[in-house]
């Protein structure tokens, strides 16, 4: 494939994926990262006086391109910036990788043939899910992984381009712990047989800079410490029995490693489907190794499972005799790819249905009632995308540390009738903790308007007012009406 066929059609893709995000914001994780990297720029600490959760600092640190380009231009960050620079990642990384790729001069057409559909499924076939935590670490970690590949043939890399790669794939493990599996996962396929390339400077490098990675959120982020220990105690309320779409993830992911057995039996394999079925099970611990059970943390699981299956079948040595012709397989994939596609196309309108929901549109309504520099609200939700929705429109300041109040299921499972304030158990630390926190915040930033979420296994102001401090703190508000928003409003008298 020459030069400019490869970068015109990444080029589509990324055009694509632009049209595709034109019209629904991004996801509330992605709008979060992106406040707290604004407030970052404004001289604020991370974890001591905002974005209290177990997310690591890179998450905010990769926010900061489009915060501050928004903070030079004096406009919001949260639409057309963000989603370009989301995009502009995608191109770096398709342009990163095919740097690497080139240099298999045996395969490179199918190589870069199978680049091309994996950014266009890690990209458009992101749904909601792009830009979140777990698709940028496939985007990020697309350079290793075909990069394995290389390695396993013994194929020369240039220094400059490893140095890249081990870039993006620290940026990547550095986003969450967990995704060092697929480092380990890979590593070990590596090593089988070639043991010394285990030791290789990139792997080395790596290692330190986690160290120093760690030895730095110890040091400029004591906080974050405080935020582990609570969320040891009252995080695992958050895990909740699988539903219909993880079935259907991890179903799909039985498909492709069975075709990827099937090939290995007939001794078939495709030479480059091996990293990515690796990789896949890796996405598989991944999955079902963190506390919770979210969907978007399926997401990895999701796509190297389709890569491996599309490669799997994609090969000229493909076992399965009615695959034979190209048109054949064509079909067979693109049926196959429907199922796991569809999932994150309902995502993606599931997420537009919140975010343009009319009582959603009444809280920004409210809160552009205020004048620009009265824009600060204190949201009680354990709905953290909805509160960042809602300041990615409005441009609002949200007074609370906590993004949501994400300790409280925990704090209100197993309660008395009576909800009493101070716990007797193990959580009466947890509890202590979390309303000086929000009772030391709303004193802190004085906001504007106060939203409390009224559903009926929500008990948020009768829990919260068994306080005397947040008593004294509600009277200086007055409730105003809302009509058709599961939320209370309060402002400011």
């Amino acid at each position: 494939m020459s030069t400019r066929k490869y970068f015109f059609i990444l080029g589509v893709i990324l055009l694509a994926t632009m049209l595709y995000h034109w019209h629904t914001p991004l996801i509330g994780d992605v709008l979060g990262f992106t406040y707290a990297a604004e407030r970052l720029l404004a001289g604020e600490q991370l974890y001591r006086d905002f974005g209290f959760d177990p997310n690591l600092p890179m998450a905010t640190l990769l926010s900061l391109p489009p915060a501050i380009i928004g903070k030079v231009l004096g406009i919001a960050p949260y639409d057309f910036i963000l989603k370009i620079y989301l995009i502009a990642i995608v191109g770096l990384e398709g342009t990163l990788t095919w740097l690497l790729v080139r240099h298999h001069k045996a395969h490179q057409k199918s190589l870069l043939t199978f680049l091309l559909f994996f950014l266009a499924l890690a990209s458009l076939g992101s749904g909601a899910m792009f830009g979140q935590r777990e698709n940028l670490f496939v985007i990020l970690a697309t350079p290793y992984v075909f990069s394995v590949i290389l390695i396993k043939k013994n194929l020369a890399i240039p220094r400059w381009s490893r140095f890249f790669t081990t870039l993006s794939l620290f940026t990547a493990i550095a986003i969450k712990p967990h995704f060092a599996m697929l480092w380990i996962f890979l590593e070990l396929y590596i090593a089988w047989g070639q043991w010394r390339k285990m030791f290789r400077p990139e792997n080395i490098a790596i290692g330190i800079a986690l160290i120093g990675y760690i030895a730095m959120i110890l040091i400029a982020f004591p906080d974050y410490l405080t935020i582990l220990r609570l969320v040891n105690t009252t995080y695992s309320a958050w895990r909740s029995p699988f539903e219909s779409e993880h079935y259907t993830v991890l179903a799909y992911t039985f498909l492709a490693l069975l075709f990827f057995v099937i090939g290995a039996l007939r001794k078939a394999r495709h030479e480059f489907t091996t990293p990515f079925a690796i990789a896949t099970v890796a996405a598989g611990v991944i999955a079902l190794s963190q506390i919770t059970t979210f969907f978007y943390h399926f997401f990895p699981l999701l796509i190297f499972s389709a890569a491996t299956l599309v490669f799997e079948l994609g090969a000229e040595t493909t076992p399965l005799p009615w695959a034979k012709s190209t048109l054949a397989r064509i079909v067979v994939i693109f049926m196959l790819l429907l199922p796991p596609l569809s999932i994150t196309y309902r995502y993606q309108r599931g997420w537009h249905g919140v975010i343009t929901d009319p009582s959603i549109r009444e809280l920004v309504s409210i809160i552009n009632q205020q004048s620009p520099q009265e824009h600060s609200f204190y949201m009680f939700t354990l709905a953290d995308e909805i509160q960042y929705g809602v300041a990615a429109i409005t441009d609002g300041h949200i007074g609370a540390r906590l993004p949501s109040l994400w300790p409280m299921p925990e704090l209100l499972k197993d309660r008395a009738e009576t909800m009493p304030y101070t716990r007797t158990d193990h959580l009466q630390s947890a509890e202590q903790q979390v309303l000086d926190i929000v009772i030391s915040d709303l004193t802190k930033s004085q906001p504007q308007l106060l939203f409390f979420v009224s559903m009926p296994d929500t008990f948020f102001m009768q829990y919260f007012m068994r306080d005397p401090r947040f008593t004294a703190l509600m009277e200086e508000y007055e409730q105003i009406p809302v009509e058709n928003s599961p939320f209370q409003a309060f402002r400011r008298r």
